[in-house]
């Protein structure tokens, strides 16, 4: 097999729609069969995150969510990494967990829930465009 450009885009892309498909399972089942609690911002922390090779470098704002469980256990979580603080110290928030997995707990919003899935997928699609769009061009003489 030869690694060609559309075969390295159209691979690319069906990884990302693959990973899109698991994401959306785990976010669907958190929104089917999850419970919900309220929860509270314990803190915000500022960190910084590196890409390989000095590249994709930047700050990162995490915050961290304490709630109860049904069964009155305490979880703290670490909520999904923004780019701007998207929640304050004290923030009440409405929770997501399985109860077989309450340490996996998100914060209940349509943003945390849902973009990575919706990311991913039109990544895939878009690499997956460009991968057919890239083998249909018109070549020159060999």
């Amino acid at each position: 097999m030869r690694w060609n450009l559309p075969t390295i885009l159209g691979s690319a892309g069906l990884a990302a729609l693959v990973l899109s498909a698991v994401l959306f399972a785990q976010s669907w089942h958190l929104e089917t069969y999850g419970l919900r609690a309220e929860g509270t911002v314990n803190r915000v922390l500022l960190g910084s995150i590196h890409g390989g090779g000095g590249r994709g470098s930047g700050t990162m704002y995490f915050a961290f969510v304490r709630f109860q469980t049904e069964s009155g256990e305490a979880i703290e979580f670490r909520s999904n990494q923004s780019n701007k603080p998207l929640y304050r110290k004290g923030q009440r928030v409405p929770v997501a967990y399985d109860p077989a997995f309450p340490e996996k707990a998100r914060i209940a919003s349509f943003g945390v829930l849902w973009s990575a899935p919706l990311f991913t997928a039109v990544a895939g699609i878009g690499l997956i465009g460009f991968a057919a769009a890239f083998a249909a061009r018109p070549r020159g003489p060999a």
